[in-house]
């Protein structure tokens, strides 16, 4: 099952609608930026951080994987997500 994850800016995070399982998370840079960083956590104030502060190239994709009932956010100067996807394990 391929899933969108509910988009509600970048500074809010974000959470899949299924809650019951892991997802492999893509997010594809769309346009190039810095300070790209990307966290995750059970709460809607993600404290684990995965990407942290930096060049985002446009075609990079980040990939990780989201553990079930967690939160994604992803925040950057100037850079855009072109395609994000999200794929149960």
């Amino acid at each position: 099952i391929v899933q969108r994850l509910r988009r509600r800016g970048v500074t809010t995070a974000a959470q899949l609608a299924d809650l019951t399982r892991d997802y492999m998370v893509y997010l594809e840079v769309g346009t190039a930026g810095t300070a790209f960083i990307v966290a995750i956590g059970p709460t809607s104030t993600p404290a684990n951080t995965i990407v942290a502060s930096g060049v985002a190239t446009t075609g990079e994709t980040i990939s990780f994987r989201l553990p079930a009932g967690w939160y994604v956010k992803w925040s950057a100067t100037t850079a855009t997500l072109a395609n994000q996807a999200a794929i149960g394990c």
